[in-house]
């Protein structure tokens, strides 16, 4: 270690592997986020393609979305870079500028957004996938005549007239087809009415901005931790 007038040297020669250290962990734990939030939500969206291929682009959100959060963590690792300093060569001897003080900071930075990026991927992950198959079942285009035709198989025919006499029976014994107003069969059988996809998808929507506000809180954080982190030694 060099000694700066007369006290242990504050800027050791490990400390750029601390910054270092929290870049890495901010770009790998926030695109770990970012992947796993596309992963969780990503089969769900192509598989209720299947029914309602019109609606693929709209349930994307969940995807684009967890992508930010490989944004958030570029960003906060690009500014952690810029504040770790390069050794100065006086006289031929290299002197580190860059101090304990500021790498800690740096790391606990890449740290705060990294980890809050990985939480937020989980919750986007999760939410989005449960939420696009919602969406599907109350979706009334996405049904035929039977609301559990599709991925089981046709069913025989006098099962179709018991569930149809149910669906009936829910109605006050009049058949649907003379409501026009009303549910369609398959719908109300699921207790939903044709707005029902549209409220869920409005709640979708607000539950993953919530989500996404978590790393936004770790990204605002870890700007502030880099900004107070701020501490370079002279060289003499």
């Amino acid at each position: 270690m060099v000694w700066y007038n007369g006290f242990q040297d504050q800027c050791p020669a490990y400390a750029p592997v601390l910054g270092y250290m929290g870049v890495a962990l901010c770009i790998f734990l926030g695109n770990m986020g970012s992947a796993i939030g596309t992963y969780g939500s990503g089969p769900s969206i192509l598989t209720c393609s299947i029914r309602a291929p019109k609606d693929m682009f709209k349930n994307l959100l969940p995807v684009i979305m967890s992508n930010i959060l490989g944004v958030y963590s570029m960003v906060v690792g690009i500014i952690i870079i810029g504040g770790i300093s390069s050794p100065v060569i006086r006289d031929g001897v290299p002197y580190s500028t860059y101090s304990l003080y500021s790498s800690l900071a740096h790391f606990a930075a890449g740290l705060c957004c990294g980890m809050t990026c990985l939480a937020s991927g989980q919750a986007i992950g999760t939410m989005g996938s449960a939420y696009v198959r919602c969406i599907l079942w109350h979706n009334d285009e996405a049904w035929g005549d039977d609301p559990f035709e599709g991925s089981v198989g046709k069913v025989d025919e006098k099962s179709s007239l018991i569930r149809n006499d149910e669906m009936k029976e829910k109605n006050g014994g009049q058949p649907y087809s003379e409501d026009p107003n009303g549910p369609s069969p398959q719908l109300a059988m699921r207790g939903g009415d044709k707005n029902s996809a549209g409220q869920v998808y409005v709640a979708m929507v607000i539950s993953l901005i919530f989500a996404e506000a978590i790393a936004l809180y770790g990204t605002i954080t870890a700007v502030v931790v880099v900004q107070k982190g701020e501490y370079h030694c002279d060289v003499p």
